[in-house]
């Protein structure tokens, strides 16, 4: 893993290619003092690597935004225990697609995105947009209007 510092309180945690893949995955991590909003998870593993690093820097998670409920941007929801998951209020549509529908309540959120939506978090304005192309439930992720997060 390596973590790179996009700008101030802005990062990715970089994860390589599985022996079989040509992509590897990423992580996007804002920080807000002792508070951490996460964009995608990624499995297991690499969340925990990332809950691991924030932990020794004494930094919770408190919010997730999903781009899209694909399995390799979500399994990583089930170790976490953030207060607020974002992401498109279509997340089933894919979901059906992964898992049988006992399963969908590990990766609901708790803030489904059906228009454009608008907060702050610290030093970050973030504006969310439902863009259904990749996924059904794809969204577009603004960074202060200067980033653009697509998911894949």
């Amino acid at each position: 893993m390596k973590i790179k510092e996009i700008e101030k309180d802005f990062y990715v945690y970089v994860f390589p290619p599985k022996e079989d893949n040509k992509f590897g995955y990423n992580i996007y991590v804002i920080i807000d003092k002792k508070e951490a909003l996460v964009i995608d998870t990624g499995y297991k593993k690499h969340i925990n690597k990332v809950l691991e690093d924030l932990k020794n820097k004494n930094i919770k998670i408190t919010k997730v935004i999903i781009s899209h409920f694909h399995l390799d941007n979500i399994s990583g929801l089930t170790e976490l225990k953030a207060d607020d998951i974002i992401g498109s209020e279509d997340y089933e549509k894919t979901l059906d697609f992964f898992l049988d529908s006992d399963q969908h309540h590990l990766y609901k959120p708790n803030i489904k995105i059906n228009q454009e939506r608008k907060f702050k978090f610290g030093n970050f304005d973030l504006r969310i947009s439902k863009f259904p192309g990749h996924a059904h439930c794809s969204i577009l992720i603004f960074i202060n209007e200067k980033f653009l997060h697509v998911g894949d």
